[in-house]
């Protein structure tokens, strides 16, 4: 009897610390989204403003051709024009958001939700970032 109780006292314990332990991981899970929800943000600034630059470098392959990237972000800018210049901001509220510890090229946050437009105009976002070297880096990104 006394080892029944033991085992299940000890079983209570786990269970209380692994509810701790998800706990904290939800909340570093949330703190990451926000971080990467500036990321867009900041992205989706740049081409309301046209800085393809500045845009191309929050994306993961700016890293091994700076030059390229920009001209392909100068091209991306100026073909969803329209897009960029209704842009208000990320909708905090997403649809949905995954992290993966061990995702493509190191630590990935997959997340899908809103954007705000002017003139009542709602688009959707996908998009899949990768945490390299302490940043968070755009490895895509689609926009509907």
């Amino acid at each position: 009897m006394k080892r029944s109780l033991l085992t299940l006292f000890t079983f209570f314990c786990l269970a209380k610390q692994f509810l701790a332990l998800a706990a904290v991981a939800e909340e570093a899970s949330e703190k990451e989204l926000g971080i990467v929800l500036e990321v867009l943000d900041r992205f989706m600034v740049a081409g309301r403003e046209g800085d393809a630059a500045r845009g191309a470098r929050l994306l993961d392959m700016y890293e091994s051709s700076p030059k390229k990237t920009v001209r392909d972000i100068e091209a991306y800018f100026k073909s969803e024009r329209e897009t960029f210049s209704r842009y208000v901001s990320i909708d905090s509220d997403v649809y949905g958001f995954e992290y993966r510890e061990k995702g493509y090229r190191g630590p990935n946050l997959v997340v899908e939700g809103g954007v705000e437009t002017t003139g009542g105009f709602t688009a959707e976002f996908s998009s899949r970032l990768v945490l390299r070297e302490g940043r968070w880096r755009i490895l895509n990104l689609e926009i509907d």
